[in-house]
């Protein structure tokens, strides 16, 4: 919770329309078969004279042929029914002159991989090309995260200072979309002045 994966796949899904390649995120994810079925075919549109896989696979065969791959993003996969989950399988399944033409991102919390060890999911994880887990920063990536999210962001505040640091990483665990809620207020707190020199007399 907090570690900045849905705005990163909302970044992720802007990337990949500049991009030209079509991409739909579910997230919240479909609770069941049929509302991923129903959410794809308003979606695209997709028509009632075919079943529901030939229909999309009409629908990507029809575009241009550098285009003719659809890109799912789940986010919360661990919160989905078994056979929801299962039903993802059809969609790796996909096939226009004989290459794949979806591709499936699936996302969530750590505990994810340990479900989606099980035997039930070998079809659908056989070919997985990246498996990649988001670990909370580090000080040194806390100072380098805050810098670029307020360049990239425009945000009106100056750079974190040593107390503010120490602060958001205390207070957020180094998530970043929590640290990216907390920066402007954190900021905005006073640095605590130093201690002044003692007194000597002589």
């Amino acid at each position: 919770l907090g570690s900045g994966r849905t705005r990163l796949l909302h970044e992720l899904r802007t990337t990949l329309a500049a991009e030209k390649q079509e991409a739909l995120l579910f997230s919240p994810p479909p609770k069941t078969v049929q509302e991923l079925h129903n959410l794809l075919t308003r979606q695209y549109s997709l028509g009632a004279d075919l079943g529901f896989r030939k229909s999309l696979a009409r629908y990507i065969g029809n575009k241009p042929r550098d285009q003719q791959n659809l890109i799912l993003i789940f986010d919360d996969v661990e919160l989905m029914e078994e056979e929801t989950l299962l039903d993802l399988v059809q969609f790796r399944n996909m096939l226009h002159n004989g290459q794949r033409v979806i591709t499936l991102i699936l996302c969530g919390l750590p505990e994810l991989n340990q479900r989606m060890a099980a035997s039930e999911y070998d079809e659908l994880t056989r070919d997985i090309v990246l498996n990649y887990e988001l670990e909370p920063l580090n000080r040194k990536e806390l100072a380098d995260f805050c810098a670029a999210a307020i360049q990239e962001l425009e945000l009106s505040i100056p750079m974190p200072g040593p107390r503010a640091l120490d602060a958001l990483l205390a207070e957020t665990g180094g998530l970043p979309g929590l640290v990216l809620e907390r920066l402007s207020m954190v900021v905005g707190e006073p640095e605590m002045a130093p201690e002044p020199a003692p007194l000597y007399s002589q």
